[in-house]
């Protein structure tokens, strides 16, 4: 089951609270702004994270390619041979 991300706004007190104490029991995103400035339509830190997980997305997807067009060599070769241990005729004498 699927965890929803909690987002909500905190201030100088709350910061130490919220913030600090959660970071040691989940990952924590933090976007600074200020009051001054207007909302942009994106902003940078949604742009990196969303880059951020292209590149974890393609990691994960290059690694089972890897296994299957570099590694299966070994691997099919142990299915093989568990194949013929598995055929083999048993005599007991």
């Amino acid at each position: 089951m699927a965890k929803e991300a909690l987002v909500f706004e905190v201030g100088e007190s709350g910061f130490d609270r919220y913030v600090i104490e959660n970071s040691h029991k989940v990952p924590v995103f933090v976007e600074f702004m200020g009051m001054w400035s207007e909302p942009c339509e994106s902003s940078v830190m949604q742009k990196v994270f969303a880059e951020g997980l292209t590149v974890a997305a393609w990691v994960s997807m290059w690694e089972a390619l890897a296994t299957f067009l570099i590694n299966w060599t070994p691997i099919s070769k142990k299915i093989m041979l568990y194949k013929r241990i598995a055929n083999t005729s048993v005599q007991f004498v």
